[in-house]
């Protein structure tokens, strides 16, 4: 009788391979067509692999790939929920943490956190890292300042990727700083600004630290460290801000206009911008500026007048030589993003 069940066993199995085989290609298919930023055709492939009623495991792949490539958060949520509706699965918890930071773009925190939690109670989870990191940055969100600082600290216990521990370490100083633990925070920031590791975050170490110097009524030093950020950085993000903050604290009377302060050069020698988009609008500017840092590109808006209009331009970055621009114009060329080389004058 056991022979027989064994007969029988294998027999469904060899009937069941070619299936098995086709679904398995059609997901490298999709997977394929998603690399390509073919979103469409990779739908009708995913949603053909449904319709062929595959297994459980190839069936929660799926819906994963079909989260991958929706058109909003919630669309992608209503795939993962089919995930999580099935047994328990090798994507089970890599569902879950999409599903938490989906609820994070949809500003809703404290529910992303509880699928966060669902991972964390399991050390050995392959998401666990992760896990700890969007926790701390759904706490954070909620202005959960103490249980922000503890997540992002057990995120830099466990977490490897580099991005993500600069950001856990700023979002710790800064979490100070909004709890007025003034002196915390800058110490904190003051060992990231002497870390050879963190040249993409000083324009932001440098501003929060003259804020610190604000609070603390110092304010020689915060029009300092203010105008070395205007000095040094005059493409980055904080700059407009510092330029406020001089402009107010100059009609205070905070400082002493006989204080000896380096002169704001706003010259250059990186004399080349890799220009990703103009506008008439700063509203439209904006936007996409938000628009590409969900693709992970950090940029920043600056204008320039042509035929007597005003734009307002989107830059990823400025260089020293053509060569170095053409070279990231190409590299984004690669990947579908268009982008235009502006000389300055």
């Amino acid at each position: 009788m056991r022979k027989l069940i064994h007969i029988i066993v294998i027999s469904f199995l060899i009937i069941l391979s070619p299936f098995l085989k086709a679904f398995a290609s059609d997901l490298s298919l999709a997977q394929e067509q998603i690399n390509k930023n073919n979103f469409e055709h990779s739908r009708e492939i995913l949603m053909n692999i449904l319709c062929g009623n595959p297994s459980s495991s190839l069936k929660a792949e799926t819906y994963y790939l079909l989260a991958e490539v929706s058109k909003s958060p919630s669309k992608a949520n209503q795939h993962l929920k089919q995930i999580l509706n099935l047994p328990e699965n090798p994507q089970t918890d890599k569902a879950k943490l999409l599903y938490g930071k989906n609820l994070i773009c949809l500003k809703d925190y404290a529910k992303a956190n509880k699928y966060f939690e669902e991972i964390i109670i399991n050390p050995n989870s392959q998401y666990f890292a992760e896990a700890l990191f969007f926790s701390a940055q759904s706490f954070f969100q909620q202005k959960k300042y103490n249980q922000a600082i503890m997540r992002y600290k057990n995120y830099l216990d466990f977490g490897k990727d580099y991005e993500m521990r600069e950001i856990s370490r700023l979002k710790i100083g800064t979490a100070y700083f909004q709890q007025q633990k003034y002196s915390v925070a800058q110490s904190t920031f003051q060992r990231l600004l002497n870390s050879k590791n963190n040249k993409k975050t000083v324009p932001y170490l440098l501003y929060m630290t003259a804020k610190i110097y604000e609070k603390n009524s110092q304010f020689d030093d915060a029009v300092q460290y203010y105008k070395m950020l205007i000095n040094n950085y005059p493409y980055s993000q904080q700059k407009p801000l510092a330029e406020k903050r001089i402009v107010a604290l100059a009609e205070k009377g905070y400082y002493s206009s006989n204080a000896k302060m380096p002169e704001i050069n706003f010259g250059n020698e990186k004399k080349y911008i890799l220009q990703m988009a103009a506008f008439l609008q700063e509203t439209r500017a904006e936007n996409a500026k938000n628009h590409f840092k969900k693709l992970g590109y950090t940029t920043f808006i600056y204008d320039k007048i042509v035929n007597g209009k005003k734009y307002f331009c989107l830059g990823l970055e400025s260089y020293t030589t053509y060569e170095q621009a053409k070279y990231q114009k190409i590299k984004l060329e690669k990947v579908g993003i268009p982008s235009y080389i502006y000389k300055k004058k």
